[in-house]
């Protein structure tokens, strides 16, 4: 990819990156709800192996959207776990879980191909950080995996460039 097809970063993409962050509250619920652990190693796999194959087609260097995915499935695992201890300490659970499989999954893989979409043509570059700070709010989310997060993204711009 030359430079010459590689625009700023919009804030479409933080907005997408925060739009499949915010359903890890609706993730949290059903696996609190069906008793399944927040880890899910063998899941993780199969999203890690998706963005690669994403990312291969797209032509970006698939060790650099790897990362930029593991630090979302690290900050996906925080937000769901702030939410599972808010209601083990009496916080009201959501009244409607939608169900993990045919509702949250089909959204969190349609986001996800979209973020590698817009990364397709897009540059994150360290003057984005406030833009993204200011889309990426999330309840629950971590400073550290926002931060971990925007690092993750100006790798892949760089490798792209």
């Amino acid at each position: 990819m030359g430079t010459s097809n590689v625009q700023a970063a919009p804030p479409d993409l933080f907005d997408t990156i925060n739009d499949r962050l915010g359903y890890m509250q609706a993730v949290a619920a059903w696996k609190v709800e069906n008793q399944h652990a927040i880890e899910d190693p063998a899941r993780e796999k199969i999203v890690l192996k998706a963005a690669s194959e994403a990312a291969s087609k797209a032509g970006f260097n698939t060790d650099t959207v790897e990362v930029f995915f593991e630090a979302q499935i690290e900050a996906a695992k925080a937000i769901q776990l702030c939410w599972a201890n808010r209601w083990h300490t009496g916080s009201p659970r959501p009244e409607h879980v939608p169900d993990l499989v045919t509702d949250v999954r089909p959204a969190l893989i349609s986001l996800g191909d979209k973020i590698i979409e817009q990364l397709s043509s897009l540059s994150v570059s360290p003057k984005d950080q406030a833009d993204f700070n200011a889309a990426v709010r999330v309840d629950c989310l971590p400073e550290d995996n926002r931060n971990e997060l925007f690092d993750a993204l100006i790798n892949i711009s760089e490798t792209t460039e």
